[in-house]
């Protein structure tokens, strides 16, 4: 019955329907809109791996429209650092307490908002370097908190990437590294099974 649903299912649902909308439009954002309001609802733990497999369902769908734009070679490195990382990430989940967890997201997400608002760039000049830095801290976040847009963002930005590019390779990098996070997450479900976390539950 409609009268059985929870008051915070429905707000979770809004978060979740407000989130898509905007990694929709912009290829990023999921996690930034969701996962300060969804924490207030259920435990990070819970909250971090929703986030990556919803993620991962909306990059497939916004990848359909645009995968005519995507140009490997200029995120190949990329991609390649943030899958490396990125069960690292899962590892920070498991065994970093929650509080630290949520800082640190604070911390992403102030700095991001302070960054756009400024407008501040700073091209790099070697940029297959900056690829491999920036895969490796987003496959970290992305293991650990599931924010691995910001600094790609940030990055391609900066780099003077067109929009419809933009757009299209960070739709490819999320999709591919959520989908080697969901499976970094699988293999943790085991590994707590032999070897119990202190702070997990």
């Amino acid at each position: 019955m409609l009268l059985d649903i929870q008051p915070w299912l429905v707000f979770c649902t809004l978060i979740i329907l407000s989130a898509s909308f905007v990694q929709g439009v912009t290829g990023f954002g999921f996690a930034l809109v969701s996962l300060p309001l969804l924490t207030q609802f259920l435990p990070l733990r819970q909250v971090v791996p929703l986030i990556v497999i919803l993620s991962f369902m909306t990059n497939i769908a916004i990848l359909l429209n645009c995968y005519k734009h995507i140009v490997f070679r200029k995120i190949s490195l990329l991609i390649l650092a943030g899958i490396t990382a990125a069960p690292f990430g899962s590892g920070l989940l498991l065994y970093v307490d929650d509080t630290a967890l949520k800082i640190a997201a604070g911390i992403l997400i102030a700095l991001f908002a302070a960054v756009m608002l400024t407008g501040w760039t700073a091209p790099v000049r070697n940029e297959r370097l900056g690829f491999v830095a920036v895969g490796l801290a987003s496959g970290l976040l992305n293991g650990s908190i599931s924010m691995s847009g910001p600094p790609v963002a940030l990055f391609l930005s900066n780099q003077g990437m067109d929009k419809q590019t933009f757009r299209a390779n960070l739709t490819l990098y999320a999709l591919v590294l959520n989908a080697v996070t969901i499976a970094s997450y699988y293999i943790t479900v085991y590994w707590i099974r032999r070897f119990p976390a202190p702070y997990y539950g």
